[in-house]
């Protein structure tokens, strides 16, 4: 699975990747899953030449949906399985942010797949999650909008969901994951996904925000000074 994903991620790291191409692989319990969605025509698609190059390694195929409802009923039947079947419980997730200039290297990648082989999970539920963005939303200005991570190119998603309750030991599988991947990359700042709440992360706000942070602190002082909006990871106001 190793040199399959090191294949995705150059595939979405390429510059010149068609923006009609959304994508993710999908790790869990039972192996790995890649998909994608593709809004063009055939000859298009296969200009990507997507399928041959992953094909290397994994089983490939394709599945022609001609309507928009069509790719969102999909997409939904997806996630509800990924979710298991939307089944409610405990979890912990995180989230690491990578650009076009932070790509994982091989190193990272394979003590990934080496711990996802041999770690105490303590749950069977689990699932990493690497999602590709890009596209437009790189067109924006980092400071043009409260959203820091403008030259994401894909995220991260960890998480697992404990039956009845979530012990340490699935907690310290999930931290595990994104462990593997930094320790990889010393001096990287990554980031976090401002969708995801992860209380046990350490400076939340900058991790959520950059360097858009000073600005939402006083926009936040002007419009909210009491701080009646909050969680314990929110944007706080300025105090000065």
């Amino acid at each position: 699975m190793a040199p399959t994903f090191a294949t995705w991620q150059s595939i979405v790291a390429d510059p010149s990747l068609d923006r009609k191409l959304a994508t993710e692989v999908v790790l869990f319990e039972l192996g790995m899953i890649i998909s994608g969605t593709y809004f063009g025509t055939e000859d298009e698609y296969k200009a990507l030449n997507f399928e041959a190059r992953l094909a290397q390694n994994a089983t490939v195929s394709v599945t022609l949906i001609d309507d928009w409802l069509g790719a969102v009923a999909n997409w939904a039947e997806s996630e509800a399985l990924n979710l298991v079947g939307g089944t409610s419980g405990p979890f912990y997730s995180k989230s690491l942010t990578f650009s076009g200039e932070t790509l994982i290297p091989t190193s990272g990648i394979e003590s990934f797949f080496n711990y996802l082989d041999t770690a105490d999970k303590g749950t069977l539920l689990w699932f990493a999650i690497f999602d590709l963005e890009g596209g437009a939303v790189n067109d924006v200005a980092q400071n043009a909008t409260a959203y820091a991570h403008r030259d994401a190119l894909f995220y991260l998603q960890t998480y697992a969901i404990g039956v009845g309750t979530l012990s340490d030991t699935t907690i310290a599988f999930v931290e595990g994951m994104n462990d593997q991947i930094t320790s990889a990359m010393p001096g990287v700042d990554f980031g976090a996904y401002p969708g995801y709440v992860d209380p046990k992360m350490a400076n939340g706000q900058e991790e959520y925000w950059g360097s858009n942070l000073p600005r939402l602190e006083q926009i936040k002082a002007a419009i909210d000074p009491d701080n009646l909006f909050s969680n314990p990871q929110s944007v706080q106001p300025a105090t000065s």
